[in-house]
């Protein structure tokens, strides 16, 4: 609960309470008072009786001095900003990047006395709200928070740029932490200027100090009264950070909304930003999920899919947040419209596999399915990605399709003519690691595996496979209603078991596989062992027991023992390799 709301349900309550109930309720908040505040309490209600308000914080000075001694600090932090008084600087002989990382790398002095001369005036902004003399603060406030302190000497090499408060706390240069000056500095904002101007004044306060950390809440708690004109402040913030993008935005959107607490308001406002937020309708979908309202969230979860651009990644996750609200309403096909929905904005492979194991009848959707992962990845390879697909945290971003997930794609597609020639045709035994080469081999090793139960190396190429595709059995059952208690690597298997029914592999296509993944194997082993690369030493050896183990169980006895021993042979003296094939089951 949030103080507004806190304060309202305390107003609320106070409102409906007979004196003698007040009476109790006091004495009953002073009796479990903690001991060290409760001469703090007896002051406040002295004072209360006495005056009929609560204290005002103490004022130790008049404000005309404030003012004089604001105007001297005013005139030294200019001097600052214009490079008059700057830092010196010099490079730390004891940093080593790989030794001694986390030292600093420059180590900065000040001949010139002008850090004491920032905390003054730090000091300064937390007298002027002890005072209340917030219109004399405000402008301090800006200043301090668009600062930006020079340094001479081997810095201007290292880096250059000017220091703002963020990074002269960050470097321990300053007393205290950053985050109480910015929520001071900040309140004096909210304070010292007028209602139409606020939230702007609020928001480049925190991109000058480059934190956004803060909550609105947390401005609330400083002073001695509630903010004025919040209820009348509170839309028009939201309005304002709903024109905006960038870093902290969602944060603070969230927790605008949240004071609100209106949810048709919000509903208005995730439609109104919808191009630049669409994440507001699904934290409406998110806060909804557990109160009742299910056919009106699945509506606001369609409308969104209507309203928000599919190459957008968190239409994705607003798909499968409404398809949890059709399987509540029980909208079977609404639901299977929701995970193609999931998949057209986020072709990931458990996106995929949702639709594959899960739909009524997975032929309708196939040529849809085919149609969107390779749209997807011709749109990736055009703009220059690399090999391995990715979210990006902005949520007007596309998903990435790399190779690698696009070739597990084809895979599970059973196009594994392409697979082998888009992702498996590596000439050399080195730089697998940004290729699809390990993820093929332990995928067509599982598919070429006549068995249920995993042996040591099989179970290494089930884990393999799992991290390739993804697969999170949390994120499998999203927009489901369905509950499971197996594991990620449990319930991939059942469901690459059932798919094996499913795939016919010619008897002589999986002998020429075989031979194919052998040579694989021969070779990234030889070129691991050229290179005396021991941290893979254990990557080769579960791959030599997989295949060992797809051997026997096509009827060759005694085959992963045979090949096992062969590779010991081969590389006699390599003693922590022989250890590997050991974990795998070597004798």
């Amino acid at each position: 609960m949030n103080l507004p709301q806190f304060l309202r349900q305390i107003d609320a309550g106070m409102s409906e309470m007979t004196r003698e109930m007040l009476e109790a309720f006091v004495h009953e908040l002073a009796r479990t008072l903690p001991e060290n505040r409760r001469s703090q309490f007896l002051d406040t209600m002295h004072t209360v009786r006495a005056t009929g308000h609560p204290p005002a914080l103490s004022a130790d000075k008049s404000a005309g001095q404030l003012a004089d001694e604001i105007k001297e600090i005013t005139e030294v932090l200019k001097s600052i900003n214009n490079g008059e008084k700057y830092l010196d600087s010099e490079y730390n002989e004891e940093w080593d990047d790989w030794y001694n990382p986390d030292a600093d790398e420059v180590l900065f002095s000040d001949p010139q006395h002008l850090l004491p001369d920032i905390e003054r005036g730090i000091e300064l902004v937390h007298e002027c709200i002890d005072t209340e003399e917030y219109s004399l603060g405000c402008g301090l406030a800006e200043l301090l928070s668009a600062l930006e302190v020079s340094a001479e000497g081997d810095y201007c090499d290292y880096d250059g740029a000017p220091l703002g408060l963020h990074e002269l706390y960050e470097s321990q240069l300053l007393r205290g932490s950053l985050e109480g000056v910015v929520r001071e500095c900040l309140f004096l904002a909210y304070m010292g200027n007028g209602l139409s101007d606020r939230a702007e004044e609020l928001f480049c306060m925190m991109g000058n100090f480059q934190y956004y950390e803060v909550k609105l809440e947390d401005i609330m708690q400083i002073g001695s009264s509630d903010l004025p004109e919040f209820q009348e402040f509170l839309p028009l913030w939201i309005d304002y950070l709903g024109k905006q993008t960038g870093r902290g935005v969602k944060k603070l959107l969230e927790e605008a909304q949240e004071m609100m607490g209106d949810d048709a308001k919000r509903l208005d406002t995730a439609r109104k930003f919808v191009d630049k937020h669409p994440e507001l309708y699904e934290q409406i979908l998110e806060k909804g999920l557990g109160s009742g309202e299910d056919d009106r969230l699945f509506y606001n979860g369609m409308e969104a899919l209507e309203k928000i651009p599919e190459s957008y990644v968190i239409r994705s996750r607003i798909a499968l947040l409404t398809g949890e609200y059709a399987c509540r309403i029980n909208q079977d096909a609404a639901m299977e419209h929701c995970w193609l929905e999931a998949f057209r904005s986020a072709p990931s492979v458990v996106n995929y596999m949702r639709m594959r194991f899960l739909t009524r009848d997975w032929s309708c959707y196939k040529k849809q399915m085919m149609k969107i992962y390779n749209e997807a990845y011709t749109r990736t390879k055009a703009r220059g990605r690399g090999t391995v697909g990715y979210y990006d945290p902005n949520s007007q971003k596309e998903y990435e399709l790399g190779l690698i997930e696009y070739c597990t794609l084809l895979f599970w597609e059973e196009d594994f003519d392409g697979v082998i020639k888009l992702g498996m045709e590596e000439k050399k035994a080195l730089g697998w690691s940004s290729t699809f080469m390990k993820e093929g081999l332990a995928l067509f090793l599982l598919l070429l595996f006549d068995g249920d139960v995993l042996p040591a190396g099989m179970n290494s190429m089930l884990q393999r496979a799992v991290f390739a595709c993804g697969f999170h059995t949390e994120e499998y059952v999203k927009g489901t209603g369905m509950n499971t208690d197996k594991n990620d690597s449990e319930l991939f298997w059942a469901l690459f078991c059932q798919w094996k029914k499913e795939v016919r592999v010619p008897e002589e296509t999986a002998a020429r596989w075989l031979q194919k993944i052998e040579q694989l194997v021969s070779m990234r082993t030889e070129g691991i062992m050229e290179a005396n690369r021991r941290n893979y030493y254990g990557e080769c050896a579960a791959f030599i027991a997989a295949l060992g183990e797809v051997q026997e169980s096509h009827g060759m006895n005694y085959a992963k023992t045979a090949l096992m021993n062969s590779y010991k042979t081969k590389y006699a003296r390599r003693r922590a390799f022989h250890q590997e094939l050991r974990h795998f089951g070597m004798r």
